[in-house]
């Protein structure tokens, strides 16, 4: 699968990166869609308190009933040696990492497409999905860093590289990361080299997952045990409803799924990369996150089948593209055992500070 790229080129560590331009019409519009779909969706700080407490000082582990916070270590440990003590700085620092994963998607879009038309198709079909819905909605957690990681695993095609971004992807999260290197292999065809690269960084992420565990004094990450206490409200919450949790898993990106299926562009790789992301989505708590994080690379890939088989033909329904992705809903945890849907988080930003209760 080739890579166009734009004129304007520079060169770093043999990646070739697309010139961005601070005055760049496409730039200027994307990262305005981005705050946008901020602005009326809003923010939601998820687990503050051992959040902050990790990140503090993440050799120590306060409650023992966060320990599979242990599983995704990398942004605790930016915020202890950029020295985060108070709220303000917790907020002003997993703000920003949400924001520098949005960048990364339109960045990604800057290298793989040259012309002002496709940069925007390509966008908005990312948009199709509830990623964007989901970084600002689970602020806090290791997604903008599994996110951004997966978006560099993605650019690089240099394999003296490719197990660093594999590694530091471990290190943003543990079990998501093994399942999106597994989903990028199926989804990019990885092999030879890349593939030993690949390879690699997954020895490196799992030994330094492994000794960090070790200093804390865990054998695992707990997250097994947390899981398996929330198995059967997990089964009520999304086997027992297959429609409405397909349907939440990727929302309007099934639309651009159907296309390429219909095109004859979804490869039987493609297929078991996204079962896989939905097969460990449906045994999780938080469906549509773990979901789409794991699918990225398939969404990716996707969205670059579409562009190259269909892109002008394409053009002519972005305004309806652009509208469908600024409507989003999530599948998220449960209460009482019972499936919740959520979509815009300023509500729960209002309980959250006037300390009224807030059901997560």
């Amino acid at each position: 699968m080739g890579y166009q790229i734009s004129a304007n080129v520079s060169t770093f560590l043999n990646w070739r990166v697309a010139y961005l331009k601070p005055n760049s019409t496409f730039t200027i519009l994307a990262v305005s869609a981005i705050c946008l779909f901020f602005l009326i969706y809003g923010p939601f700080f998820v687990d503050p308190g051992p959040t902050m407490a990790l990140s503090l000082n993440p050799f120590r582990l306060e409650d023992p009933d966060f320990e599979y916070f242990t599983s995704s270590f990398l942004l605790y440990f930016l915020g202890y040696v950029a020295g985060l003590d108070s709220r303000v700085e917790y907020i002003i620092f997993y703000t920003g990492a949400v924001l520098l994963a949005g960048f990364s998607l339109i960045f990604y879009v800057l290298n793989r497409w040259s012309s002002m038309e496709d940069r925007a198709t390509a966008l908005a079909l990312i948009g199709l999905s509830p990623i964007f819905l989901v970084l600002i909605s689970w602020i806090g957690k290791s997604d903008p860093a599994v996110v951004f990681f997966t978006v560099l695993l993605t650019l690089s095609p240099n394999p003296a590289v490719i197990w660093l971004w594999a590694a530091l992807l471990l290190c943003a999260h543990q079990e998501q990361g093994l399942a999106i290197i597994v989903i990028h292999w199926l989804a990019r065809e990885t092999n030879g080299i890349r593939l030993a690269s690949l390879v690699a960084g997954v020895m490196v992420g799992l030994i330094t997952g492994y000794l960090y565990k070790a200093t804390l004094g865990l054998e695992s990450s707990g997250r097994a045990d947390m899981l398996g206490d929330i198995f059967w409200l997990v089964v009520a919450s999304n086997l027992a409803q297959p429609a409405s949790t397909l349907m939440l898993d990727l929302t309007w990106f099934w639309g651009a799924i159907a296309l390429a299926a219909i095109s004859g562009l979804m490869r039987w790789r493609l297929w078991a990369a996204l079962a896989i992301a939905i097969g460990v989505g449906a045994f999780t708590a938080d469906t549509t996150r773990v979901t789409v994080l794991l699918s990225l690379p398939v969404l990716l890939a996707v969205t670059e089948l579409l562009i190259d088989r269909h892109g002008r033909r394409l053009a002519p329904v972005l305004p309806i593209i652009v509208i469908a992705a600024f409507v989003q809903a999530q599948k998220l945890g449960f209460g009482d055992g019972a499936p919740r849907v959520r979509d815009i988080n300023w509500v729960h930003v209002w309980k959250y500070t006037t300390n009224e209760p807030v059901q997560r």
